[in-house]
């Protein structure tokens, strides 16, 4: 009996011992798990990165790519939305991500005359939608400086009269008119050699994942990355959901990084026409690729850029003459000036 008794208490003593240890265990797990690299965030461990976004995000070690399944994430963001958390800059992550030149354009809608037949409310809308993604450009931790072309003298008062936090990135730039392709590309190759640029439209907002951007190998190896927006409100855009489906195209937001100055001659042939021309990204696409020697690709579910357009403002319709075709580009080129959706 009493070395039955012995027996017991000794292991009660183990279990004891074990559970002391489990504990201790469970609670060094607690506090350490954070710091592990999870598909959970956008985080950078060595050469490890993970690249949240809503449905497919991307894992990329030794620039090996594997597509993995993500959750959503976003906050509440202006019109009601939803707006991916890496917009904010309070973001500590993206805060070491300040290095991309934006380019871009800023006019208010009622000095333009292809917009006469739409009323006040409706442009002072577009205006509003102007001014907000502006704002969320600014706001956006990846961005070092916003060069904002603009037209007219009155277009800046109204910037300026919008109070805009995190001002401080804007640089203003007159120019002589609205802006067309070849002008990125002109004021990329004078000003912003070896640089990061992003340029994009007017109601295009960044998202996330461009903190995973490889700016050196942008640089080096001249890669190109031709963007394939969302929509923020698709019960309200005149835009679709196209990234997540079978689309294949571009729009609106191109990434690169030049090494020396493009030819201007060639650039002004090729690409002398508005940005918001349809097709306009087909042949911007087809002479980076066939003429500047770019690796033109669409990383659109890594890198997210977020389409503002509920107002009823808007160009000429689909099926009308304002089309690079009527500038004398063949059908097989713009075919050819295609980028599929996909991962970095």
């Amino acid at each position: 009996m009493v070395v039955t008794g012995l027996k017991v208490q000794a292991l009660t003593r183990t279990h004891k011992s074990l559970l002391i240890f489990l504990l201790g265990f469970s609670i060094a797990l607690y506090f350490i798990y954070p710091s592990i690299p999870t598909t959970k965030g956008i985080i950078k461990a060595g050469k490890q990165r993970y690249s949240r976004g809503g449905g497919i995000g991307a894992y990329v070690s030794g620039g090996m790519a594997k597509s993995v399944e993500t959750e959503p994430v976003g906050k509440s963001g202006f019109d009601g939305t939803t707006m991916p958390s890496k917009v904010l800059a309070t973001d500590s992550k993206s805060l070491r991500c300040q290095h991309f030149h934006l380019l871009t354009i800023f006019f208010s809608v009622q000095s333009q005359k292809q917009y006469t037949n739409f009323s006040l409310n409706q442009l002072e809308g577009r205006n509003r939608e102007y001014l907000k993604v502006l704002q969320s450009n600014l706001n956006h931790a990846c961005v070092h400086k916003i060069h904002l072309f603009y037209v007219r003298e009155d277009d800046l008062k109204l910037i300026l009269a919008a109070n805009l936090s995190d001002s401080h990135k804007l640089a203003p730039v007159k120019y002589k008119q609205l802006l067309h392709m070849a002008d990125f590309f002109l004021y990329a190759s004078r000003n912003l050699v070896n640089k990061s640029v992003i340029a994009l439209n007017s109601d295009i907002a960044l998202g996330e994942g461009f903190e995973l951007i490889d700016t050196k190998a942008l640089l080096t190896q001249k890669h190109f990355y031709s963007l394939t927006r969302y929509e923020t409100n698709i019960s309200c855009s005149i835009g679709h959901q196209m990234c997540i489906g079978n689309y294949i195209g571009s729009h609106d937001t191109h990434v690169f990084a030049l090494s020396k100055p493009l030819n201007e001659t060639l650039l002004v042939e090729k690409l002398d026409y508005p940005i918001n021309m349809y097709q306009a990204e087909n042949g911007m696409i087809y002479t980076m690729k066939n003429h500047f020697g770019f690796k033109v690709s669409n990383p659109c579910r890594v890198l997210k850029t977020y389409h503002h357009h509920c107002s009823a403002v808007h160009g000429p319709p689909p099926g009308s003459n304002y089309t690079i075709y009527s500038l004398g580009w063949k059908a097989k080129e713009i075919r050819s000036g295609l980028a599929w959706p996909s991962v970095l």
